[in-house]
C-alpha cells in the first residue's frame, strides 16, 4: 500500500479549502457589518427625505398655481418657496412668499385633503394663494400619519415655511 498518493491529494486540497474558507468569512464578515447597520439605522424624522418630499411637491404645485395668479416666472417662485423653508433668502422674486401654511384633514378613512396658503406682497399688498389637493392614507409621509394616529386629531396644521423677520424688513424698505 502506497500512502504517498493520499497525502499528496490531500495536500493538493488544503490550499484550495483554506482559500474557500476565508472567502465564506469574508462574506460572512460582510453580511454581518450589514446586517448591524440596519438593525441600528436611526428612526426617520421630520427633517428627512420623505417629508421633504412632501413638502416640496406641495410648494412646485403651489408655485405653478401663484405664478399663474400672480404673473411670475415659476421656477423662480419655487425656488424662492425653497429657499425660505431653509431659511435662506428669497432671492429677485418680485414677490417675496412670506409665509406657506398647511392644512391636512382627514375627511374619510383613506382621504386626506390638503389646502396649502401662501401669503405674499405684490405691490404692497397682501396676496393670498391657496391650493387644495387630495391625498390617499399611504401617500402621506410616515411623520404626519404617525401624528395623526397620536394626536387623534381630524385635522393638522403645518408651517411649511416663514420669511425670516429681518428678511421681511429689507423687502418692505
Amino acid at each position: 500500500m502506497k500512502a504517498e498518493p493520499i497525502s499528496t491529494g490531500i495536500l493538493k486540497l488544503l490550499p484550495i479549502s483554506i482559500f474557500f474558507l476565508l472567502g465564506t468569512l469574508v462574506i460572512a464578515l460582510l453580511f454581518w457589518l450589514v446586517w448591524l447597520r440596519t438593525k441600528s439605522a436611526p428612526t426617520v424624522s421630520p427633517n428627512d427625505s420623505e417629508s421633504d418630499g412632501f413638502a416640496r411637491n406641495l410648494m412646485e404645485a403651489l408655485a405653478r398655481e401663484a405664478a399663474k395668479k400672480l404673473n411670475l416666472a415659476e421656477t423662480e417662485l419655487s425656488r424662492a418657496l425653497w429657499n425660505c423653508r431653509h431659511g435662506k433668502p428669497a432671492g429677485d422674486v418680485l414677490t417675496a412668499p412670506l409665509r406657506v401654511e398647511c392644512t391636512l384633514t382627514k375627511s374619510a378613512a383613506n382621504r386626506i385633503d390638503a389646502c396649502v396658503q401662501m401669503l405674499c406682497q405684490q405691490d404692497g399688498r397682501p396676496v393670498i394663494t391657496s391650493l387644495k389637493r387630495v391625498f390617499s392614507w399611504d401617500e402621506l409621509p410616515r411623520e404626519i400619519r404617525s401624528e395623526f394616529i397620536k394626536t387623534g386629531q381630524p385635522e393638522l396644521n403645518y408651517r411649511l415655511c416663514e420669511l425670516a423677520q429681518n428678511d421681511q424688513t429689507k423687502s418692505n424698505a
